[in-house]
């Protein structure tokens, strides 16, 4: 039998299972397949085969080639895309942070929305201690991270309430934004000034700016970049600076998507 690989066995949802081994076979074979040759080779009822089968057709996971055989589906071909467009980012990303060593004393975070929260998917630390560390792989909510409001000021307000969705994220600080209007208005001044603030949103004392990628496909923002550093370093003039190299790297980052910042 196939195991999908996950980090907390104990936690798992028996259907996703059930369909990411279904995926995992169909991928593997050279020919459509069955109900019947699923359910003996992946050990699982028929019925049960049959019900997820015609789940995953519906949703464009699966088409039918034949009767009752199945094969993978655009849908899954859309997620493959989705990953290589972010591996492409990442190492450009990696690529023009060797090119041009900007500010190399400040932390360099890369990150894409993931429904109402970031992704980490590409970090530099720099010289200088700060008191939180980023990760390849963290996940926050987006509206208390400055990579998060850069994206989501590129989106009309509409979209961005179906984002963060009806559950508002526990508070990480007291300045954590804690309502709509708070948000808008966020995004309103990010948009305005062309790059976006976390004051200490997210962790106390830390002071992050951040600007907006974009590619080809649409107005809308594929990634965000940020560079972090003490609260009690910025002045008028330092935030001035490392905005203005922020929103060079982010428009060059831009271009080699075809689409660079205004």
């Amino acid at each position: 039998m196939i195991s999908p690989k996950v980090a907390n066995p104990g936690s798992q949802v028996p259907a996703i299972v059930s369909a990411t081994l279904i995926i995992d076979a169909l991928s593997d074979s050279a020919q459509p397949m069955g109900t019947s040759e699923l359910a003996r080779l992946l050990h699982l009822p028929k019925s049960s085969v049959h019900l997820i089968c015609s789940t995953m057709m519906d949703l464009g996971l699966l088409v039918r080639r034949g009767e009752n055989r199945f094969g993978i589906g655009p849908h899954v071909l859309q997620w493959a895309e989705s990953f290589q467009a972010s591996s492409d980012l990442v190492r450009e990303f990696q690529q023009l942070i060797s090119e041009t060593a900007i500010l190399s004393e400040l932390a360099l975070n890369l990150t894409v929305l993931m429904g109402s929260e970031v992704l980490y998917v590409g970090c530099r630390n720099g010289q200088r201690p700060l008191s939180v560390r980023f990760g390849v792989g963290v996940v926050l909510p987006a509206i208390f991270t400055a990579t998060g409001k850069a994206m989501l000021s590129t989106k009309p307000f509409d979209e961005v309430i179906e984002y963060v969705g009806d559950t508002w994220p526990a508070l990480y600080t007291r300045r954590s934004i804690q309502t709509f209007d708070q948000l808008k208005a966020e995004l309103e001044a990010t948009r305005a000034r062309g790059y976006s603030i976390d004051d200490g949103k997210l962790r106390e004392g830390v002071y992050c700016l951040a600007a907006p990628i974009f590619d080809s496909s649409s107005a809308a923002a594929i990634a965000g970049i940020a560079l972090g550093l003490l609260q009690s370093e910025v002045t008028a003039e330092t935030e001035v600076h490392i905005a203005s190299e922020l929103i060079n790297f982010a428009n060059t980052l831009s271009q080699r998507f075809s689409r660079p910042l205004k």
